[in-house]
């Protein structure tokens, strides 16, 4: 099922929720709404829903308008954060409950709650209880209920996120694989970027009740459309700097509270118009030594290394900015200071104008490559 959402907008009195929100999700596809609380994300997936009628705006289905459709002719299947299920049914029950508006028969209705329990590995405990169970078995319960259905359109908000981490894991690639073993259409709500960077196939960004980018993953993180997506996609997130580019456009100087201490310069592989910008660098674009090999390296301190096992945030400080290395490698915990280098490949340095912070044009962009809203 192909879903459209056109000019989509909520507001409750004079508060807005959503604004002039426009997607296509298409059929088949795992689809993510992605964004801080409040953003809007929840609200989208109620509304597509028609759990709550939107404000302005249409709906699509295929091509049919569903803006003012009850939820029940929708036929669609919704996974809840707290996973809804009845206290008093046993799981087979609890899958067989979300059947009964399907008129199926009584055979079919058998098959359909088999069917999803060996999906979801819950065969063994389809007599079971929900308070006999693990959150982890719970939330497959859910999961179950929905795929039953054989909706076209399944909607989840949130599944995930009272669960604990090592659990969060072992659930997103289940439900990867149980997407791409059913090729429903999905869409999937959650707070949380590496979440979204590992789940879905493509992703809308949300922030200040507007789609702030949607792309691919790789697409947000390697181009990000502005200062917010930026920083919001990556994990540790994309370190900001303000920088000054000369009237050559050869170079760009780090602008410090202090102007006493020797800034630092990045040589700019393509010229840039003289200004002032944002610069965003990722921390594993960073490259940190114990020892000064290039003339261009920026001396820092050491203000905490966190180490993963095989690699290490490094958090630094250069006079007044402070921002992180991420090393692939272990680094001496002991460590008071250090050398950083810079990136000089036009696709680590990204520019954005400080007063929109939108990002500047990249020779990406120049090639034709789409880093805008869709």
């Amino acid at each position: 099922m192909v879903i459209k959402l056109a000019h989509l907008s909520k507001h409750y009195g004079d508060t807005p929720v959503l604004e002039d929100i426009d997607a296509t999700i298409e059929e088949g596809e795992f689809y993510v709404l992605v964004g801080p609380s409040g953003s809007g994300k929840s609200t989208i997936l109620r509304i597509i829903a028609g759990l709550i009628p939107a404000s302005g705006g249409d709906i699509y289905f295929n091509d049919k308008k569903v803006t003012e459709a009850a939820p029940k002719d929708r036929h669609l299947a919704m996974v809840f954060q707290n996973y809804a299920l009845l206290p008093f049914m046993s799981v087979a029950e609890n899958i067989r409950f979300g059947l009964h508006n399907l008129h199926l028969s009584e055979a079919e209705e058998n098959d359909r709650v088999a069917d999803a329990l060996k999906m979801v590995h819950l065969t063994e405990l389809a007599d079971r209880k929900p308070k006999e169970l693990s959150g982890g078995q719970q939330q497959r319960v859910a999961v179950a209920r929905a795929i039953a259905t054989k909706a076209n359109l399944v909607l989840m908000d949130e599944p995930l996120s009272n669960l604990d981490a090592q659990l969060r894991n072992e659930m997103r690639e289940e439900l990867v694989e149980l997407h791409k073993e059913l090729k429903m259409t999905l869409i999937y709500v959650t707070h949380d970027q590496t979440e979204a960077m590992t789940m879905g196939e493509r992703i809308m960004v949300l922030n200040d009740h507007k789609v702030q980018q949607v792309g691919t993953p790789l697409d947000l993180y390697n181009h990000p459309r502005n200062e917010f997506v930026a920083t919001f996609i990556g994990s540790p997130k994309m370190n900001m700097f303000t920088v000054a580019v000369d009237e050559l456009g050869k170079t760009a100087t780090l602008v410090m509270t202090d102007e006493d201490q020797r800034p630092a310069v990045i040589p700019l592989p393509e010229p840039l118009p003289a200004g002032t910008y944002r610069l965003g660098v990722r921390p594993e674009k960073i490259k940190l030594s114990l020892t000064s090999t290039s003339a261009y390296d920026v001396p820092v301190q050491v203000v905490n290394v966190a180490s993963l096992g095989r690699a290490s945030n490094v958090t630094l400080r250069n006079h007044d900015i402070e921002f992180i290395a991420d090393v692939a490698e272990q680094f001496p915990e002991d460590a008071q200071a250090a050398f950083v280098t810079f990136p000089t490949e036009a696709a680590d340095l990204h520019f954005f104008a400080p007063d929109t912070g939108l990002a500047v044009a990249s020779p990406e962009e120049k090639a034709g490559v789409s880093h805008g809203v869709a």
